[in-house]
């Protein structure tokens, strides 16, 4: 298994952009898949300095609906035809804002062309050989001290703590990600 960091706060080579986001390529045995885009289409531009052609990538994985991990998903659209999105329902329903410095909206602006291409996963399942995602994730350990920060929007539009029942782990070849 291979992959590569296409997009992060911070990389060790100086051809490589970097923004608050993520986004890696894992080639497994089975399948090319990008695991979170980043928040622009920097991730495409560092492919391209690397020679990774993302006209190959079988799937795309959204682990959350946070913008800094889906935001260059439009990007990705337009240039790979043919993957399919991986992604939970409750991420792409709910309103999600971060009250680092001001509060501000992160929610993601899901691409209206995706529907064709969709697989929500609402619970635990393998959506393909050898590739399983994990919904509704159990919080056995403390939230990470950021996450205070981080807010969806309440049913009476009051801002209440994310609990990341958005998030999704993927699973494939000995590789977890979440």
């Amino acid at each position: 298994m291979k992959w590569a960091v296409l997009s992060d706060n911070r990389s060790n080579d100086s051809r490589l952009s970097t923004e608050h986001g993520l986004s890696i390529l894992l080639d497994s045995e089975r399948h090319r898949i990008l695991l979170d885009t980043g928040g622009s289409d920097m991730f495409i531009r560092n492919a391209e300095v690397l020679g990774i052609d993302l006209n190959t990538v079988d799937y795309v994985f959204i682990s959350h609906g946070h913008s800094d991990h889906a935001g260059g998903l439009r990007y990705f659209l337009e240039q790979n035809r043919q993957a399919k999105v991986i992604v939970s329902p409750d991420a792409m329903s709910e309103k999600f804002y971060s009250k680092r410095g001001n509060l501000h909206g992160i929610t993601m602006v899901w691409p209206e062309n995706i529907k064709d291409r969709l697989i929500t996963a609402e619970r635990t399942c393998e959506i393909v050989d050898g590739l399983y995602i994990m919904a509704h994730i159990p919080q056995i350990h403390s939230m990470p001290k950021g996450n205070k920060h981080l807010f969806v929007e309440g049913a009476n539009g009051e801002y209440v703590n994310d609990d990341f029942r958005h998030e999704l782990a993927l699973y494939t070849d000995g590789f977890l990600r979440s």
